[in-house]
């Protein structure tokens, strides 16, 4: 049983080596750079496991820690996957939504600094886009993010799979009315935390049926870089008087 001030804490010790020192010297080094001051250290009178260390900070308070210094090893384990990425990587679907929601992390980043944004929520709901956004002008959207594809075409042309993770044929296949503006997140392109944008009106469709968006597409110099490039364009083809939800009914496929 292990005495610290005449009480006991700790069941069980564990013998320890030297190698520990650099782990030990971290965790004291940190408590000094905080403004901190070491008042005693187990480790190395005694190379036992846990480590009884004593500080105070700049108040004259004082705290004590008990601590297991390990490290860490290179040492595989058999049929066992070494780190959380390669549980990722060996489950599809985890992968997919785990780097899902990074790119949405990041997104939600990006409309939260936009100045043409004036709201916006995310959406955790089976089946709906991932966020609305509210305009400046009062306009609803929503927003459905996609991550590019690490594979580009032969001329360098990203691509970006728009169609749903579950379900199958026809199934997976978006109608063109479920969300309004599709955002490609290029990191696993350009390993920039950076989006491509386009209306979901003027996504390739489906060549089995041309009223759901097609699953692979293209992204060229139709996309633009962000939200307030995708209004402004928009805009240029409204005439005065003519209402923006109208523009792409009186000029098809703009």
């Amino acid at each position: 049983m292990a005495d610290l001030a005449g009480r006991s804490y700790i069941p069980k010790l564990y013998r320890i080596s030297k190698s520990r020192t650099p782990v030990v010297d971290l965790l004291l080094e940190g408590i000094e750079d905080g403004g901190g001051r070491v008042v005693s250290c187990s480790f190395p009178a005694r190379k036992l496991a846990p480590i009884f260390i004593g500080a105070e900070d700049r108040d004259n308070h004082r705290f004590g820690l008990v601590v297991y210094p390990f490290t860490t090893t290179r040492r595989a384990t058999r049929n066992r996957p070494s780190t959380i990425l390669d549980i990722i990587d060996s489950n599809f679907r985890l992968g997919v939504a785990v780097r899902g929601s990074v790119a949405e992390h990041h997104l939600g980043n990006l409309l939260d600094g936009d100045p043409c944004v004036a709201g916006y929520e995310a959406i955790d709901e089976d089946g709906m886009p991932d966020f609305r956004i509210w305009l400046g002008d009062g306009r609803e959207l929503t927003i459905e993010c996609k991550n590019a594809l690490s594979e580009t075409y032969k001329d360098g042309d990203a691509k970006v799979e728009t169609q749903k993770t579950r379900d199958s044929g026809a199934g997976r296949k978006y109608d063109y009315d479920v969300f309004d503006i599709v955002a490609a997140c290029m990191f696993p392109v350009t390993k920039r935390w950076t989006f491509k944008f386009k209306w979901a009106r003027d996504l390739t469709p489906w060549t089995k049926d041309n009223t759901k968006i097609g699953a692979i597409q293209r992204i060229d110099d139709t996309w633009v870089d962000s939200l307030d490039d995708l209004l402004t364009r928009e805009a240029c083809w409204t005439s005065p008087g003519i209402a923006p939800a109208l523009v792409h009914q009186i000029v098809p496929g703009v």
